[in-house]
């Protein structure tokens, strides 16, 4: 059996899931807006197990640090694993369609 992972949020990340929620609120139906919910929720459950299996992101992983994505529907979870703490850290949930160079600006400050 694998080893689980525990999930951390960092404050950044629980702020995008807040945006695009409350965007969701506004825009769409609850039924709409409680399922991107779930589903974001869900993706980032399944991180406890084999999060390794998740595509790596060139663009923005270095030698000191591999971010790590998980695509649900149209958003982008961005993660990367601290094998010490065993833990999956969740540091982005963003929209597909954003500049992937924001992104990069992001996670390099």
């Amino acid at each position: 059996m694998s080893e689980l992972y525990n999930i951390v949020f960092t404050s950044f990340a629980e702020t995008q899931i807040d945006h695009i929620i409350n965007y969701l609120k506004e825009n769409e139906s609850e039924q709409v807006t409680n399922e991107v919910k779930q589903g974001i929720f869900d993706a980032i459950k399944d991180l406890v197990k084999m999060p390794h299996r998740h595509g790596i992101l060139q663009l923005v992983s270095d030698e000191a640090i591999t971010y790590r994505r998980v695509l649900k529907w149209a958003y982008i979870i961005v993660f990367h694993i601290n094998e010490n703490k065993k833990e999956v850290v969740i540091v982005d949930i963003s929209h597909a369609k954003q500049d992937p160079q924001k992104l990069v600006r992001r996670l390099s400050d």
